[in-house]
């Protein structure tokens, strides 16, 4: 099973681009890829 992790929505990194874009959508990707079972999974959440 894989899990997923925005640990990163409360950083500061984040922070910078909610100010640099104001009024504009902030999405978090994230791609996990299982190399032995050639899978991929893509998350799309907007922080």
């Amino acid at each position: 099973m894989l899990r997923w992790s925005f640990a990163f929505r409360d950083t500061k990194t984040v922070e910078k681009f909610r100010r640099e874009n104001k009024g504009e959508k902030v999405l978090a990707v994230a791609i996990r890829y299982h190399s032995k079972g050639k899978e991929h999974k893509c998350k799309i959440e907007e922080i």
